[in-house]
């Protein structure tokens, strides 16, 4: 069900969202004085989140893409398509042998990420993100920091769909998940699975 719905929506928006696009650029070309060009862009770029967001949901939606490309690979495109933005400076660094698991798994944890990379882009401020995933002997480990305005934990701690979501993700893992930050000191969201 889940992965019709991912199909669906990769197949109707993210095909309408690229037609909406195409026809924006030839608009761009045959447009004169600059405030409407400007508006043109504006909605370029408007059409370029909205392809972005539809791809993460089919995406975070379709346990077989994840199982067929592997988390790595998913969260390597989504970062490419932050950097194509002009978003954010994010870096992905892979340490240890990837270890194949099931794809449900893979998918949860690449939910997890997907939705604190979805944070940082709405609420941070940060220029900057780096992302460490460790295959480790005991365990797998995921660290994503920014360098944004971080927040104040226990004020917001429970708050939010989001959040809640991405604890409730970590314990179908078994993980132990943990959000580290301050105001002005960015944050680190770190996921770590010792049966994995």
């Amino acid at each position: 069900m889940m992965n019709q719905i991912a199909k669906d929506v990769h197949d109707n928006i993210g095909q309408l969202s690229n037609f909406l696009k195409m026809t924006v650029r030839q608009l761009v070309k045959y447009t004169h004085g600059e405030e409407s060009r400007q508006y043109l862009e504006d909605v370029k770029n408007i059409t370029d989140q909205i392809i972005i967001h539809s791809n993460n949901i089919s995406h975070s939606l379709n346990s077989d893409f994840i199982k067929k490309r592997g988390f790595a690979n998913v969260l390597q495109d989504d970062i490419e398509y932050l950097r194509r933005s002009g978003k954010l400076n994010c870096n992905l660094h892979i340490e240890g042998q990837i270890i194949n698991v099931h794809p449900e798994k893979d998918l949860l944890i690449y939910r997890i990420a997907q939705e604190v990379l979805n944070n940082i882009v709405r609420h941070s401020g940060a220029a900057n993100v780096e992302i460490v995933i460790e295959y480790q002997k005991n365990g797998f480990r995921m660290r994503i920091k920014d360098d944004g305005t971080g927040f104040d934990i226990g004020a917001s701690n429970g708050k939010g769909i989001g959040m809640a979501n991405m604890r409730d993700r970590a314990k179908l893992l078994n993980g132990d998940f943990q959000i580290i930050s301050q105001p002005g000191k960015g944050c680190t969201v770190e996921l770590f699975i010792s049966d994995f």
